[in-house]
C-alpha cells in the first residue's frame, strides 16, 4: 500500500518539474530531437563495425554492406542498402586497403555528427536546467516570504535554506538527466531491439526472458537509494543548522567554554550524514555490477545461441557481428539507465523536500474581497482575544483592551505573560484563536495585509540589519526617501552623529550582522527606520533595552516628540521607560490585570507595585 502511495506522490513532481520546463519546450523538443539522434548515430556506428572487420579480415571485401536475416521484417531494406552500395563493394573487391579507409572514414564522420549533437545536448540540457532551477528557486523564494511568522518559528532558518541550496541544486542536476539520458537510452535501447529483431526474432526473445529481473533489481535499489537521499538531505539540514547556530552565537560557545560539546554534537550529526550518504551510495555502486553480471549471463546465452546458428550458415557473419554489437550496446543502456533510475530517485528525493515547501498554505491570509484599511483615526482595539502557540496551553486568555488615538500605551510584567504576543497580533504575525483585533471598528483580519502593515512601524529587541550601507537600512521599505528625510529619522533617533564618524559615513557598508556596531548602535539605526516610516501605529518591543542610559534618554526625548499623534505600544521590563506613558497594562498570566497610570498603579495594583520593587527597591 505504502508503495502505490509512494508511485501515486511521485508523478505528480514529475509532471510539475515538466511544467517548469514548458516556457521552454522548443528547447526541450530540441533536446529530445538530439538525444534520439545520438541514439541513433551510436547504433548506426556499431552496425558499421561488423562490415569493417570483415573489409580487414577477410580475403576479399565483403559483397554486403549489411545481412538483416533471410525473409526477415527487414530483409528487403537491407537488400535495398546492398544495391546502392553495389558500385562500391565491386570497387573494394580491386582496392581493399582503400575500402577498409572508406569504412573508417564513413565511421569517423558517424562519430563527428554524432559528437556534435552530444555536444548541444548536453548544453541545451544543462542551460534548460539552469533555467529550471532558476524558476522553483524565484517562485520558491517569493512563496517562503509569504509564509507566516509562525513557519520560521516552528522550522528555523537553516531547513529552508538547505532546501534553497542543496535540494535545488540536486533537482537541477536530476533535470539534466531527465531531460537528456531518459530520452537517449530509451531511444537506444529500443533502436537496438529494433535491429535483433529484424535480424532475428527468435535469439532477441531470449533477451527479453531475464530483462524482467533486470527491471526488479533496479526498482527495489532504486526505491533504497530514494529513501537514504530524503534521510540524508534531512541530516544536512539539521548539520547546517548547527553550524549557523554555533557561528552566530561563537560568543556564547566560548564563554562558556562548550566548544568540546559542540564538536560533539557536529560530530554524531556528520556520522548521521556519513551513514545515510553509505546506504545511497551503496544503493548506486550496487546497481551496475548486479545488472552487468546479469547482463552478461543474458548476453552470453544469446551469443552462444547465436554462434551456433552462424556457424550452421543461419546467420550471416556480418549479421552476427552486428547482432553481438547491438546486443552489447542494448546491454549498456540498460545499465545506464539503472543508473538514471537512482539518479531520478535522488532527484525526486529533493523534489519531496522542495514541494512540500512551497506547497505549505500560509496561516495568514488575505480574505477574499479584503478592503483597504485607513490609517488609525479613533482606536485599536483587543476584544476577547484568547491565543495560543499551534493549540497548546493558552497563552492569552480574554484580553480585553483599547487603546485611543495618540496614546501610548505600556505592557509590562513579568517574562512570559504574552506582552509580545499581544503586540504581535497587531500586524497579524499571529491571528487570535477567538476574538478579534479591530482599528476603527475594522476587523485587522478583513484588511489587506499591505495597508494595515503599512501602518505600523516595529522596532523590536532582535534588530536585524542588512549586509548594505546604512543609508539603506534606515530606508529599508522606504525607496523612495531622499537623504535629507535619511539624516532627520536618523538625527531623531541620536544615531546621526555615530554615523557620520564611520569611514564612509551614511554610505558605510555595516557587514553581515552589523558586527562592526555596537548593540546600541544597531537599535538606533533600527530606530530611525521606524521613524522614517512614519507609522500612525509604532510598536517599541523592548526597543531601548541595549541603550546605555544617556543613550536611552536622548532617545526617549526624541521618541517623546515623535510619539506624538501615534498611537503607541512600548513592551518594556524597565519601568523607567514607561512611567510616562498614558496607560499602563499590567500583565499576569495571559490576562489584563489592571490598567492605570503609574501613579494609580501604584497605589492600587500590588503586581506593579511588586515590579517596581524589585527594580527600585522601597
Amino acid at each position: 500500500m505504502k508503495n502505490r502511495r509512494e508511485l501515486r506522490g511521485r508523478r505528480p513532481h514529475l509532471l510539475r518539474l515538466l511544467g517548469y520546463a514548458w516556457p521552454l519546450r522548443w528547447r526541450v523538443v530540441t533536446i529530445v530531437f538530439l538525444s534520439a539522434a545520438v541514439a541513433v548515430l551510436s547504433v548506426t556506428r556499431l552496425g558499421s563495425i561488423g562490415p569493417l572487420i570483415l573489409a580487414f579480415f577477410a580475403e576479399q571485401p565483403p559483397t554486403e554492406i549489411v545481412h538483416l536475416g533471410d525473409g526477415g521484417m527487414f530483409a528487403s531494406l537491407g537488400e535495398k542498402i546492398n544495391t546502392s552500395a553495389r558500385p562500391v563493394l565491386e570497387w573494394g573487391r580491386d582496392n581493399k586497403v582503400q575500402f577498409t579507409a572508406l569504412l573508417m572514414g564513413f565511421l569517423a564522420a558517424l562519430t563527428f555528427i554524432r559528437g556534435t549533437a552530444v555536444f548541444f545536448q548536453r548544453f541545451l540540457s544543462g542551460m534548460l536546467s539552469a533555467r529550471v532551477g532558476i524558476s522553483i528557486a524565484n517562485e520558491l523564494y517569493d512563496h517562503t516570504l509569504h509564509l507566516s511568522v509562525g513557519s520560521y518559528t516552528r522550522r528555523g532558518t537553516a531547513d529552508p535554506i538547505t532546501r534553497f541550496t542543496v535540494d535545488i541544486d540536486s533537482l537541477r542536476l536530476g533535470v539534466v538527466t531527465l531531460f537528456g539520458k531518459t530520452i537517449q537510452e530509451p531511444v537506444t535501447f529500443v533502436a537496438c531491439v529494433v535491429v535483433l529483431v529484424g535480424i532475428s526474432p527468435k535469439l532477441t526473445l531470449a533477451v527479453f526472458i531475464i530483462l524482467p529481473l533486470l527491471v526488479v533489481v533496479a526498482t527495489l535499489i532504486g526505491k533504497q537509494v530514494r529513501r537514504a537521499a530524503r534521510n540524508f538531505l534531512a541530516v544536512r539540514s539539521r548539520l547546517t543548522n548547527q553550524l549557523q547556530e554555533t557561528f552566530r552565537g561563537i560568543r556564547i560557545v566560548k564563554a562558556f567554554v562548550t566548544e568540546a560539546a559542540e564538536v560533539r554534537r557536529f560530530r554524531a550529526l556528520n556520522d548521521q550524514r556519513y551513514r545515510q550518504r553509505r546506504r545511497m551510495v551503496a544503493g548506486v555502486a550496487a546497481v551496475s555490477p548486479l545488472l552487468e553480471l546479469l547482463g552478461i549471463v543474458a548476453a552470453g546465452v544469446v551469443i552462444v545461441l547465436a554462434a551456433q546458428a552462424q556457424v550452421g550458415g543461419q546467420l550471416h557473419p556480418t549479421a552476427f557481428m552486428t547482432f553481438v554489437a547491438s546486443l552489447a550496446l542494448a546491454m549498456a543502456s540498460v545499465r545506464k539507465l539503472s543508473n538514471v533510475y537512482n539518479r531520478m530517485q535522488i532527484m525526486l528525493a529533493a523534489a519531496d523536500r522542495v514541494f512540500e515547501l512551497r506547497d505549505q498554505v500560509p496561516t495568514i491570509q488575505e480574505r477574499p474581497g479584503a478592503s483597504e484599511l485607513p490609517a488609525l483615526r479613533q482606536a485599536l482595539r483587543f476584544e476577547d482575544v484568547h491565543f495560543s502557540y499551534g493549540g497548546e496551553e493558552e497563552v492569552l486568555c480574554g484580553v480585553d483592551l483599547e487603546a485611543r488615538y495618540g496614546e501610548r500605551i505600556a505592557l509590562v510584567g513579568v517574562s512570559g505573560v504574552g506582552k509580545t504576543t499581544l503586540v504581535n497580533l497587531i500586524p497579524r504575525f499571529y491571528d487570535p484563536v477567538t476574538g478579534r483585533v479591530t482599528i476603527d471598528g475594522v476587523d485587522v483580519r478583513q484588511a489587506t495585509l499591505k495597508s494595515l502593515r503599512g501602518q505600523i512601524g516595529l522596532v523590536s529587541q532582535e534588530v536585524l540589519l542588512f549586509n548594505d550601507t546604512v543609508r539603506a537600512n534606515i530606508a529599508y521599505g522606504e525607496a523612495e526617501a531622499g537623504d535629507e528625510e535619511i539624516e532627520e529619522a536618523a538625527r531623531k533617533a541620536h544615531a546621526d552623529d555615530f554615523i557620520r564618524e564611520l569611514p564612509q559615513g551614511y554610505d558605510t557598508v555595516i557587514g553581515e550582522d552589523a558586527a562592526t556596531l555596537s548593540g546600541g548602535q544597531r537599535q538606533r539605526i533600527a530606530l530611525a527606520r521606524a521613524i522614517l516610516k512614519d507609522p500612525a501605529i509604532f510598536i517599541l518591543d523592548e526597543a531601548t533595552s541595549q541603550l546605555d542610559s544617556e543613550s536611552e534618554h536622548h532617545i526617549r526625548q526624541a521618541l517623546d516628540e515623535f510619539m506624538r499623534d501615534r498611537t503607541t505600544f512600548i513592551v518594556a521590563h524597565r519601568l523607567s521607560t514607561v512611567e510616562h506613558a498614558d496607560k499602563i497594562v499590567v500583565m499576569a498570566e495571559g490576562r489584563v490585570a489592571d490598567v492605570g497610570t503609574h501613579t494609580e498603579l501604584l497605589a492600587r495594583s500590588p503586581l506593579y507595585r511588586n515590579l517596581h520593587q524589585l527594580q527600585f527597591g522601597g
